[in-house]
């Protein structure tokens, strides 16, 4: 949207939003439920920073815990690239799948493989 990003000018949703906050935020803008989905596809290039997953894979209710929406199989992965505490590295937001814009985003969060709180809240909403 720019040639210059400023984390003060940035106007996203929060990566841990549940549906009804993603909702709300997206019809604030004029937005509806499938902009929401379109634009959350965006998320199939590029990459996150593990800092901003790490508490959803090892402490999500303050017990040592995962996220339980999450695929264990998915979880044992992101730790093993994401240790605890560590905010330098990162993750694909899309495996093996980074530098290509398709639908694949859509099959991985349906396999509950979603990075984000943001990502995964999509199927909690019949719509």
């Amino acid at each position: 949207d720019g040639r210059i990003s400023r984390s003060s000018e940035v106007n996203l949703p929060s990566p841990f939003a549940g549906i009804a906050k993603l909702k709300r935020n997206f019809f604030k803008k004029g937005l509806n439920s499938k902009d929401l989905v379109v634009l959350s596809g965006g998320h199939t290039i590029g990459i996150s920073n593990c800092g901003l997953i790490n508490t959803r894979i090892y402490n999500f209710t303050g017990k040592g815990d995962f996220d339980p929406s999450m695929n264990p199989s998915y979880v044992r992965a992101l730790k093993r690239r994401c240790k605890p505490n560590d905010f330098k590295s990162s993750v694909e937001m899309d495996p093996g799948n980074v530098k290509k814009f398709d639908s694949h985003y859509f099959n991985i969060v349906a396999q509950r493989k979603g990075l984000f709180t943001s990502d995964s809240t999509l199927f909690d909403d019949p719509e």
